[in-house]
């Protein structure tokens, strides 16, 4: 279900901020893994979001000085995880087999030619 993200890891050279519409902030750090504890040491939960008329509050932004990523889970969709390098709403980065049954997942952000792109994975 991809539901939890345990850590980011963060393979570009500036340091990062995690917000989760739903409560949560994490500082990322530069070239290195963050798990992500969460506010109740639950770890960050993904927001449910199958559409762009529910992204204005159910997503989570990772943003540096450089760049910016949103994430979030297609609730309508097997709750595959979903990304845009952008903060907004998009239906280009689907993962695939990131859907049910994985519960847990992890995350790295790496700049391909200056853009941001993420990978996924079970935890």
């Amino acid at each position: 279900m991809s539901r939890r993200l345990w850590a980011v890891g963060n393979n570009t050279g500036t340091a990062a901020t995690l917000t989760n519409d739903e409560g949560d902030s994490v500082a990322i750090a530069a070239l290195g893994i963050t798990h992500t504890g969460g506010t109740g040491g639950d770890f960050v939960y993904l927001s449910d979001c199958s559409d762009s008329t529910y992204w204005p509050g159910h997503h989570m932004t990772i943003s540096s000085s450089a760049w910016s990523v949103s994430c979030w889970v297609d609730d309508q969709n097997n709750r595959v995880f979903m990304w845009s390098a952008f903060n907004g709403w998009s239906s280009q980065n689907i993962v695939q087999n990131s859907g049910a049954p994985v519960d847990d997942c992890s995350i790295m952000i790496n700049l391909v030619n200056g853009s941001p792109v993420v990978t996924w994975q079970p935890w």
